[in-house]
């Protein structure tokens, strides 16, 4: 063996030597990548074509809460009688298992009907036809009335005198532009009034 042939053998050797070697580095990479999860799955070759796109989910609309919508409805009626009560808030949603309530506090100066059926139907005429908020099937609207309490460091909204229920089954029927407050009176799905207290 000539000297220049024994250079291309242990040449030769040390490269082959080299390439084991980064094959070997190369195995133990790939098997750690697959033991940390960072590789593909099992039995899952990636397209070399595959392109890694990012889906851009639409941003979520935001809609007012029922309450607020109610809120601020009840608090753009103009010509109620009455007030909200500064110890209780004026609208409250309450959901049952088989009905959605709205309450809507109202406190008078002094316990008059005329008060009551008139505060009552601009509250459930304003809610009933508001653009703000469709109020769903199986919803009803309360409205309560109630006079400051006798002790004025009481914490309590006062005694309540009134109150005027109406569903949405019976809301859709009112035409509220040809109902006076009393015939509206007459038509809710439930009423009381007492001027000494319910």
């Amino acid at each position: 063996m000539s000297e220049r042939s024994g250079m291309c053998f242990l040449f030769k050797c040390r490269i082959s030597a080299t390439y084991r070697r980064i094959g070997i580095c190369a195995l133990a990479f790939l098997s750690l990548l697959a033991v940390a999860g960072c590789g593909a799955p099992t039995g899952i070759i990636p397209s070399p074509t595959a392109v890694a796109t990012a889906t851009t989910l639409p941003a979520p609309t935001a809609t007012p809460a029922p309450e607020d919508a109610f809120r601020d409805e009840v608090g753009g009626i103009s010509g109620l009688h009455g007030q909200a009560s500064a110890s209780h808030p004026t609208v409250e949603v309450e959901r049952l298992a088989d009905v959605t309530i709205v309450h809507v506090f109202v406190q008078l100066s002094s316990p008059a009907l005329s008060d009551v059926q008139w505060d009552a139907f601009l509250v459930q005429r304003a809610l009933w036809t508001s653009r703000e908020f469709a109020i769903p099937d199986g919803w009803e609207v309360s409205v309560e009335f109630f006079v400051p309490p006798t002790n004025a460091a009481a914490t309590t909204i006062g005694k309540e005198i009134g109150v005027a229920n109406l569903r949405t089954a019976s809301a859709r029927q009112f035409a509220w532009d040809s109902l006076s407050p009393q015939q509206a009176w007459s038509r809710y799905d439930g009423v009381a009034f007492n001027q000494n207290g319910l």
